[in-house]
């Protein structure tokens, strides 16, 4: 197989290629830490869902829902709240797979959409 040198590049494989490197700048670069870790056990797993899907709560963020409209938030479905509307659309991301992820955390209970995840939730 033979690759192309960056001068032989087609226009659109050059604006591919500057958009991935861009999008793929790690955050340390970017002056941001970069934080990961395992989830080792059930209760890191539900604080990381918790982190996750409520984290626009922790910066100040109100919606008119109970959920984040720009999480998967409404696909989740360990809310404690009912109030939530399921959307009738597939859901953006991959279903879990883990028992850790799709039942395991649930023995330290259900997430709250109200609940602000703190600084020493992760």
């Amino acid at each position: 197989m033979r690759f192309r040198s960056r001068r032989q590049e087609t226009p659109s494989g050059q604006i591919l290629r500057s958009f991935l490197l861009k999008i793929s700048l790690p955050l340390a670069e970017r002056g941001k830490p970069i934080h990961a870790r395992a989830m080792r056990t059930t209760l890191d797993v539900k604080r990381t869902l918790q982190y996750v899907l409520n984290n626009a709560l922790r910066h100040g963020i109100a919606f008119d829902g109970v959920v984040d409209p720009y999480s998967s938030g409404a696909w989740f479905n360990g809310w404690c709240d009912d109030r939530v509307v399921r959307p009738t659309r597939e859901p953006p991301v991959a279903l879990a797979r883990t028992w850790q992820l799709t039942s395991g955390w649930f023995i330290h209970g259900r997430i709250s959409p109200s609940a602000v995840p703190g600084p020493g939730v992760l």
